[in-house]
């Protein structure tokens, strides 16, 4: 449940950041989700252990448990991966509009704004269904 709670929440503030054009506000976002992926000091559980005590872990379920993959070797969390690869892109993102590498009227700056909402969309859907693609598929490749 924590997981899920965190992509829906997530995915909210994106959309909202993006929604209000305040691309400030997007630095501070890639940092909280770089220091939860990297350091794996997550804030819900943080919240939740606070909230229930020793029995916060009964309350932390995630998708993805049953899958079983030949591979299973990679000790990496695919949350916390996914996290990763969403702050590069919107670090990325962010890099390019802010420089102005390409021009404001071509076909790839139309993509490279879209995909921040790509993002934010998926991550909300995800919390809400706790069905995510991307997850389901780095949990066959290998990771935990």
């Amino acid at each position: 449940m924590g997981h899920r709670i965190f992509r829906s929440v997530a995915g909210g503030i994106l959309i909202l950041i993006l929604t209000l054009q305040v691309f400030i506000l997007i630095y501070p976002l890639v940092i909280l989700l770089l220091f939860e992926s990297l350091s794996n000091w997550l804030i819900l559980k943080f919240f939740m252990r606070l909230k229930y005590g020793n029995e916060y872990l009964r309350f932390c379920g995630s998708i993805g448990e049953k899958i079983n993959s030949p591979l299973r070797k990679i000790s990496f969390d695919a949350e916390r991966l996914i996290f990763i690869i969403l702050s590069l892109f919107l670090v990325v993102t962010i890099i390019f509009q802010d420089i102005g590498i390409i021009e404001e009227t071509s076909y790839s700056a139309i993509l490279i704004n879209f995909i921040p909402w790509i993002f934010g969309f998926a991550l909300l859907i995800s919390g809400f269904t706790n069905f995510c693609p991307f997850l389901i598929f780095l949990r066959w490749i290998g990771y935990k």
